[in-house]
């Protein structure tokens, strides 16, 4: 479990923002290793590989490849349509909390968070988010500069 995030207000001390500098450069070098990776497409739990891939690339630097997707098929959209029809009615009976969280009741992860980037699977996502919209410290920071 990693520690709760610092929180930082208007009247955050310098050695907090400092803190909180030094906490988003190590996550975006951690983000920055994933960029470029082949993902799977998961379906119903599965995943699956071998079909042609694309690039998303950066909007603010093209040159930067963010990862390399599956192209789904005809076949794999009617499977996953079906699995997400299946899974629905015990999705629906869910309390919204379990929704939300990154765990099951039975204490199993979530298939999204087993497939997270390794660094804070929250804040991977922000900061996958603030790299892939080209904010200027992301920029540098995913450049190298």
């Amino acid at each position: 479990m990693t520690a709760a995030a610092e929180k930082i207000t208007y009247t955050a001390t310098a050695e907090q923002i400092a803190r909180m500098h030094d906490t988003f450069d190590v996550g975006i070098a951690e983000i920055k290793k994933t960029f470029g990776q082949t993902h799977p497409m998961i379906i119903n739990g599965e995943e699956r590989t071998g079909r042609k891939t694309f690039d998303v690339r950066a909007p603010h630097d093209r040159s930067l490849v963010l990862g390399s997707f599956q192209l789904g098929t005809k076949e794999d959209v009617n499977d996953a349509v079906e699995a997400a029809k299946a899974a629905y009615p015990a999705w629906l009976a869910r309390p919204w909390p379990w929704v939300l969280s990154t765990k099951a009741p039975n204490g199993d992860e979530h298939l999204v968070s087993r497939h997270e980037p390794p660094f804070c699977p929250r804040t991977s996502k922000k900061l996958a988010l603030t790299a892939m919209v080209g904010c200027p410290r992301t920029c540098q920071a995913a450049r190298g500069a």
